[in-house]
């Protein structure tokens, strides 16, 4: 099925067409699986839409965080309990939203009215590109008022295919879709691309889409994060090149596979001080409320992590009759273990000097919350403290909760998806569920 995606630019044969008093509404440029679709052939500039006003009242209180510790060794066994199906309900319209936070942090809504923000990018000159995945676009926003937050937006890609990582590098911006990596012409400031988009590397489209992106601090690598198509393969028919992480120049030659056996690495990020790769994996369902767990840990190069045939180690997929026992016995044990079906889809490490010192170089992640799990859990941003050297401390503690309500019911009022540090030492949190962005900043308490 052909696929459009509506690059906001002018085509050069649009142009020409134009002078010529052609009627001429895009230019279509069939590549693979996907049709690319230049923008108006007018060429006039680009048009700002007022971000729609969000009036949800925060409540802030304070807590002190809980820690987690999940020990790979003293896991449960399999189908210790039902596995259940409850899908939440995010009311976007909800006046107030309750959120804890430790003693000092504060948070404000900083943006409302996005379709499904995954990913966001914060450009020198201050504009934030974001991912709105469900409103199948990428947009920029821009503070026109000055009054410290975005209350225009640009749409700068929009289409039928949802964008979800972001890159800006060297003159281009890079966007993962569920079926292919495309670049295009893009400079900072601009309120549109300034080139036809290019193919950098096809992808299977089908289960889980999210396609994170991150680039190597020297320049020189791209790496793509792409979850499988299926829960656990178990009808055995899993397309190629799903459940791993790819790395390839940037331009898309010399692809190879990073890692594999990652069922959904849906977060990537780079060590600040090491530069080493770091993932969050959304494990697989069906085995009980609290199993296997999620996590988040550093990537090693030619690494297998067990997906389909093993989960957490040596740990072997019951549902799959003991296959492959040669990749069960190789299978990598993750840094930090999360909570069951906690659904981490987004992660930062905090480089800033506005939180307190003992949370520089930690990592955060951004918890879209629980489905299958009879008790929901999630709904979340975690902190995974690290010691100087990069690696983490045992385990994860809460860090900003209350988006998931309390009493079991299935109304939660928000989703984080993504995370952001910004340029002052805040951090930002994609609300996909509710379409907000949070700002996270810190005063001293009583201040």
């Amino acid at each position: 099925m052909l696929r459009a995606l509506r690059i906001g630019t002018q085509c050069m044969t649009c142009r020409d067409f134009a002078r010529k008093g052609a009627l001429c509404a895009a230019l279509l440029v069939a590549v693979g699986s996907g049709v690319f679709a230049c923008g108006d052939a007018g060429g006039g500039p680009a048009v700002a839409e007022p971000l729609p006003r969000d009036t949800v009242r925060v409540e802030v209180e304070p807590r002190v965080p809980e820690p987690h510790v999940i020990d790979p060794g003293a896991l449960p066994e399999p189908f210790a309990t039902e596995s259940t199906h409850s899908d939440p309900i995010v009311d976007p319209g909800e006046t107030e939203v309750h959120l804890r936070a430790p003693p000092g942090f504060r948070i404000e809504l900083w943006a409302g009215g996005l379709r499904g923000p995954r990913r966001a990018l914060e450009l020198d000159n201050g504009d934030l590109l974001v991912a709105e995945s469900f409103g199948l676009r990428v947009s920029l926003l821009r503070d026109a008022s000055g009054d410290g937050r975005p209350d225009v937006r640009y749409s700068i890609v929009e289409g039928e295919t949802r964008p979800f990582g972001l890159v800006v590098h060297d003159g281009w911006l890079y966007a993962g879709f569920e079926d292919a990596v495309v670049r295009a012409r893009f400079r900072v400031g601009d309120t549109q691309l300034s080139s036809d988009p290019e193919i950098v590397t096809r992808l299977t489209g089908g289960g889980h889409w999210t396609r994170d992106l991150v680039l190597s601090d020297d320049g020189e690598t791209l790496f793509v994060g792409v979850g499988s198509q299926s829960n656990y393969n178990g009808k055995g028919n899993e397309p190629p090149r799903r459940a791993l992480i790819l790395a390839m120049d940037p331009d898309g030659s010399n692809e190879r596979v990073y890692a594999s056996g990652l069922r959904n690495p849906a977060a990537l990020a780079l060590h600040p001080i090491t530069g080493s790769l770091w993932t969050a994996v959304s494990e697989r369902d069906g085995l009980g409320d609290d199993l296997p767990p999620d996590f988040a840990t550093s990537v090693r190069e030619g690494g297998f992590y067990g997906w389909p045939y093993a989960y957490i180690g040596p740990h072997p997929e019951p549902r799959l009759a003991e296959q492959r026992p040669d990749l069960v016995a190789i299978s990598l044990v993750p840094d930090v273990l999360l909570q069951p079906h906690l659904t981490p889809l987004g992660m930062a490490f905090y480089n800033g000097d506005q939180f307190p010192e003992e949370y520089r170089g930690d990592l955060f992640v951004a918890s879209h919350g629980s489905y299958n799990r009879a008790t929901r859990i999630g709904y979340e941003v975690v902190r995974i403290p690290m010691d100087d050297t990069g690696h983490p401390g045992p385990g994860y503690t809460d860090f900003i909760d209350g988006w998931r309500g309390s009493g079991g019911t299935r109304r939660v009022t928000g989703r984080p998806t993504g995370l952001l540090e910004l340029a002052d030492g805040s951090l930002l949190v994609l609300d996909g569920g509710a379409g907000r962005l949070w700002r996270v900043s810190y005063g001293a308490p009583g201040s």
